[in-house]
């Protein structure tokens, strides 16, 4: 294990260790790998670590440093939630139907961010194509709370927000369609930043709803948000929702004082299910924001109370659309793929794909040639699994170049014949039309939250439906915007928790999707009206972190960063870290 004290490590005190010549990137960047080797058995917040790709760039960085070429994030180590096109490194979803997809681009940030010297560490687990509130739904495996790895770190980017916390990277990208990004940070107790609709590109992001979806950052403090922002915002020309106007400089906004400004209190978002050690330690922090010359006063947001109704229309409406693509025709998972004697994925490589990095085959998850504990093995031969035991990646028992069972231990021969990807048996496609190959793909490559989100987005566009359901939310999603818009004209920003509360014990609300659902209720009205919104540590309760939510109007970034940055500033929660 490394010296180098990574777990604390923001972006500003990475920068510092860089140009000084104290740390080399590629130190940095080994400090971080040994991190992951010893913290991620559990908690579990990468889907696949690029530890090849990360020592290349690193070299790279150093290269630039050296010539005195440096950006303010040159060097240091940050992971991307795995909805986010990554050239030459697979991007799944967290979803078997892209278990082994490996995009042939880079999404707009990803380029960015790569273009800046950043090192790509690895690739974050997330709710299956973002659609959840605890990353439970990941197709492979859910993710845990660094300060309790028995409650969830929320979702859908739980992976970002846990590596952040546990401190396997300084930074990470997550994207946010009802509370995506600030759920997880407020859970974890980091800081989470959903920025305006339009003002980071969503190129390269795997769609989920294309109206709602957002990308922004994931970091240890308001800071480090400002100069990720600063990294990814602006005009992309490939994408038609990118805003074409100048980005400024938010590090700027980044002054101490909130003196004067007016902060709005909706009453809206302080109502029964609110935990009481969340809503106290939200007034606590509204009463300090107060005590630094903020003009606080109560507002309204009557249209509130139907924001989830509206969600749960719009988002699996273009969800429905959007996931239309996924016939195991163009590519991702097929039923007739085992037919070409490849693994159930399509690929050759177990269902993690841990066999390989950056596409290059013989390579474990870190890129080193061995296993994820330096125990020996080659995916591509066959014999061991990822803790070189012998067993498929869940523990049972397969040797996936042969014969057996399949990756998640249910019988049969992925390369010969016998059973189809479910275990249920098929005679490899004799007598299957395109219909049933269409549809035997989607069953079994989708999990059980997307379908049904498919299922009720179906349901609203339906002929009979259409107007009654997806045309009446949209209606009142501009109600919900016009008020916001009302209530910018008296106030800088509105303040509220981020989550009714604190993290949940893995498991708790799985069998209850409505309940889940209610964890972004405060959330979902940012997306609908496309605001920027931040979450920030803002207290503990029974030994978990607690959010405080910071919204302000269109474009109006620097103002939420400002509020935020001088709450921070005035507090200490932002400081503290899991003993993990």
């Amino acid at each position: 294990m490394s010296s180098i004290p990574v777990k604390a490590m923001t972006v500003q005190r990475a920068r510092q260790l860089l140009d000084s010549g104290d740390v080399s990137a590629v130190e940095l960047t080994e400090a971080f790998l040994d991190r992951i080797d010893a913290i991620d058995p559990l908690v579990q917040a990468f889907v696949t670590v690029t530890g090849g790709r990360a020592r290349r760039q690193a070299r790279e960085a150093d290269e630039r440093i050296s010539h005195g070429n440096a950006d303010a994030l040159t060097g240091i180590p940050m992971q991307l939630k795995d909805n986010m096109a990554t050239k030459g490194v697979r991007t799944t979803c967290s979803s078997r139907m892209l278990a082994n997809f490996v995009p042939p681009y880079d999404a707009t940030v990803t380029r960015k961010l790569f273009d800046r010297g950043a090192v790509l560490v690895g690739k974050g687990n997330l709710d299956e194509f973002a659609m959840g509130s605890s990353t439970e739904n990941s197709a492979f495996f859910p993710t845990h709370n660094p300060w309790n790895i028995e409650r969830v770190p929320g979702g859908s980017s739980g992976g970002p927000a846990a590596a952040v916390a546990s401190g396997e990277c300084v930074y990470a990208l997550g994207s946010d369609t009802g509370g995506s990004i600030r759920q997880p940070a407020s859970f974890c107790g980091v800081v989470g930043l959903k920025p305006t609709y339009g003002l980071v590109s969503r190129y390269g992001l795997v769609a989920f709803a294309s109206s709602l979806d957002q990308i922004g950052p994931i970091t240890k403090n308001v800071g480090d948000a400002a100069i990720v922002l600063n990294a990814i915002a602006g005009p992309d020309p490939r994408d038609a929702t990118s805003i074409d106007s100048r980005v400024p400089d938010y590090t700027r906004s980044l002054t101490g004082s909130i003196e004067g400004l007016r902060v709005g209190i909706p009453k809206e978002y302080f109502v029964d299910g609110v935990d009481p050690g969340v809503e106290a330690s939200i007034r606590t922090a509204i009463d300090t924001m107060e005590g630094m010359g903020a003009i606080v006063a109560e507002t309204s947001l009557p249209s509130t109370s139907y924001a989830m109704a509206v969600y749960y229309i719009v988002a699996p409406s273009e969800a429905s659309a959007n996931l239309a693509r996924y016939d195991g025709v163009k590519y991702g998972y097929s039923v007739d793929s085992r037919l070409r004697g490849n693994d159930v994925m399509g690929r050759g490589n177990d269902m993690m794909g841990r066999g390989y990095d950056d596409a290059v085959c013989g390579n474990d998850m870190m890129g080193r040639g061995y296993d994820a504990m330096g125990c020996g093995y080659d995916d591509a031969v066959c014999g061991n699994d990822m803790m070189g035991r012998g067993y498929d990646v869940m523990g049972r028992g397969y040797d996936d170049g042969v014969c057996g069972n399949d990756v998640m231990g249910r019988g049969y021969d992925d390369a010969v014949c016998g059973n189809d990807v479910m275990g249920r048996g098929d005679d490899d496609g004799v007598g299957m039309t395109t219909w049933d190959a269409l549809e035997r793909t989607r069953q079994d490559g989708f999990g059980a939250e997307v379908k049904r989100r498919i299922m009720l987005g179906t349901y609203a566009l339906s002929a009979g439906y259409y107007d009654a359901w997806y045309k009446k939310a949209l209606q009142v999603r501009t109600l919900i915007r016009r008020e916001f818009d009302a209530a910018f004209q008296d106030f800088d920003v509105l303040v509220s928790p981020t989550s009714p509360t604190v993290a949940f014990p893995l498991g708790e609300k799985t069998e209850d999707p409505y309940t889940m659902y209610l964890n972004d209720v405060f959330t979902q009205p940012a997306n609908i009206a496309g605001i920027p919104a931040i979450s920030v540590p803002a207290g503990m309760c029974d030994g978990l972190p607690i959010g405080l939510q910071f919204m302000a109007s269109h474009f109006h970034e620097a103002k939420i960063l400002r509020a935020a940055y001088a709450y921070e500033q005035a507090t200490e929660w932002h400081t503290l870290r899991p003993e993990i």
